[in-house]
């Protein structure tokens, strides 16, 4: 099976038409678990919608590369705002705001000269009260923002945010387990059913339990591949002995699709320990952390990195 979900945020014009300001769609070979959303205000219409394309998508891909600069849900056919031409720019790995690790080839469309939205637009207030007395009310525009997944600032719709489209292509098949137990890595991979499974390739990155040596191979098995609903898994294993951490790349006839971390749960809390013990197994940063009192900010920092923390750095200027 193929799916396609479509995410539109538009606003009225003065003519009382539809002007698209963020349009999102995802081509995927298994559905991405999202809820159903329709609303429609005086000033604001948003989409969200899944829909299946069948066991070929390619057809519905082709129809969609000929006009990028449009999408068509809840019955609606919404255009980016008239400008000059038609820009794409191609990301090869994934949109900036979806950092990996699995490969999201996407797109992102606008067009050059476009004005970011409708002249003498209603205040944002105006748009939250329209919300808040919706028949699937929101409490403001910017949780509206938010349950949609847009990357534009609510205050930005319509003045400095210039609209635009993102399409993204998830890939046949990408890493849903990567461990490793007593001594044995075991890594799973979903994919489509129309994968050639000779094309599936597993490479690793093994870091030693000990010391700093770092080896580089593929994974030598064949797997076993089983249904899995609409898709199918693949079922990897190899022994790794005096390994504590594995980064894993899944390929697909040369093509990287995507790549995982593996360790042992038993032995590091996350992946970062993991990593942090593969490269300083005898342990001289922890012994020598808190040498330099003059860097006790930059020192905790480190170590709520290490504790999967996303922190700022702070700068105090002495006097």
């Amino acid at each position: 099976m193929r799916y396609v979900t479509r995410t539109a945020l538009a606003v009225r014009a003065h003519d009382g038409s539809w002007l698209l300001q963020y349009g999102f769609m995802a081509f995927s070979p298994d559905e991405i678990p999202t809820s159903p959303l329709s609303v429609e205000t005086k000033s604001i219409l948003a989409i969200r919608e899944t829909t299946v394309l069948g066991d070929d998508g390619s057809a519905a891909i082709e129809a969609m590369l000929q006009d990028t600069a449009s999408i068509q849900a809840g019955g609606h056919t919404l255009q980016l705002p008239a400008g000059s031409n038609v820009f794409e720019n191609y990301h090869g790995l994934y949109l900036p705001r979806f950092p990996g690790p699995q490969r999201l080839p996407s797109i992102t469309i606008t067009r050059q000269g476009t004005t970011p939205g409708p002249t003498e637009q209603p205040p944002l207030l105006t748009w939250d009260l329209e919300l808040k007395a919706s028949a699937k009310p929101f409490d403001n525009f910017a949780e509206l923002i938010g349950e949609l997944g847009n990357p534009i600032q609510a205050h930005a719709i319509g003045n400095s945010a210039i609209p635009h489209m993102e399409i993204t292509l998830a890939p046949p098949a990408r890493i849903s387990r990567g461990e490793i137990k007593d001594g044995v890595l075991f890594v799973d991979v979903v994919g489509s059913p129309a994968l050639d499974r000779s094309k599936v390739g597993l490479a690793l990155k093994l870091f030693a339990a000990k010391g700093t040596q770092v080896q580089r191979e593929p994974l030598a098995d064949d797997g076993s591949w089983n249904p899995n609903g609409t898709l199918i898994t693949g079922s990897f294993s190899s022994p790794v002995p005096d390994v504590g951490l594995i980064q894993v790349f899944l390929t697909y006839d040369g093509e990287l699709l995507g790549s995982c971390w593996a360790r042992d749960h038993l032995l590091s809390f996350n992946s970062r320990s993991a990593l942090h013990k593969a490269i300083d197994s005898d342990g001289s940063f922890v012994g020598n952390f808190f040498d330099d009192r003059n860097a006790f900010e930059e020192h905790v920092l480190v170590l709520l990195s290490l504790l999967r923390l996303d922190c700022l750095s702070t700068a105090i200027s002495r006097n």
